[in-house]
């Protein structure tokens, strides 16, 4: 998709416009804090159920459900995803702990917080930037415009979300979202294709599903308070199945292919 006749395309436009708003919010930090105060309130139209299950899509636990059940459907993309994910997160945590920028609550009163208030740690926006990294490589996934736009607007839905739930200024959600989104253009222009057979992903699926699940029992409920968070979670944590049945038919197509040959070459 491109940008009229200036050659730039949407997904170049993308990682401009969150670096330049990135840069102004650096500049001017009173304009973050202007913005959050007027987002966060705004917030407070919108109960707290949907914030919470919204925000949840970039929880580590409900992305890892969503990236596998891509991953299922388009394992080519495997080293460049695993790629994307791992700098963005070194990255992100990186920055985090050496720069310990103070979140909202511990310098702003009176602001609307759903979920654990959390005092520290602020910069980047982590939820943000997990959900950018995948929203950069469904992008690439997809040709349609429309659902392109579709998985731009559920990435920022997350964003806003981080802000009218008082967790992340404006240049945390920002800086997450250009991190993560950067990430993922990059894996997909250098990052080899994975070659794997159906039988060695189903294996490496089935693997990462395990591990999943395992983070999944033994992680903190994020809202405890609000139910739906978790019902998302667990229906969510089902959706890799649907890839990994896909995954078996494929293999049990190609052994019996292989079975074939090998009849007709004897």
């Amino acid at each position: 998709m491109k940008l009229g006749n200036t050659g730039i395309s949407g997904a170049q436009a993308v990682f401009l416009a969150l670096g330049s708003l990135a840069i102004f919010f650096s500049l001017v930090p009173s304009a973050s804090q202007q913005l959050f105060l007027v987002i966060n309130q705004a917030g407070r139209l919108v109960p707290d159920t949907p914030l919470a299950l919204v925000t949840d899509w970039g929880n580590g636990i409900t992305a890892a459900c969503i990236w596998l059940t891509i991953l299922c459907f388009r394992p080519s993309i495997l080293w460049k995803s695993l790629t994307a994910i791992a700098v963005a997160a070194l990255l992100i945590n990186a920055m985090k702990q050496g720069l310990d920028v103070m979140r909202p609550a511990a310098v702003l009163e009176h602001i609307r917080i759903v979920g654990a208030m959390r005092l520290n740690h602020s910069f980047p926006s982590a939820h943000t930037g997990t959900v950018f990294v995948l929203a950069g490589m469904a992008w690439t996934l997809c040709r349609r415009a429309d659902v392109k736009a579709l998985i731009l607007l559920a990435a920022i839905m997350v964003g806003l979300s981080r802000i009218t739930n008082g967790a992340h200024w404006p240049l945390d959600v920002v800086m997450g979202a250009w991190l993560g989104w950067g990430c993922a253009r990059l894996a997909a222009h250098w990052v080899p294709e994975c070659q794997l057979t159906a039988k060695h992903m189903l294996l490496v699926m089935s693997v990462f599903y395990g591990i999943v699940l395992i983070s999944a029992l033994q992680a903190r409920v994020p809202f405890p308070n609000l139910p739906l968070v978790g019902v998302q979670l667990s229906l969510l944590s089902l959706l890799p199945l649907v890839g990994i049945s896909r995954l078996y038919r494929q293999m049990r197509v190609q052994q019996t292919d292989a079975k074939s040959k090998v009849s007709l070459a004897g």
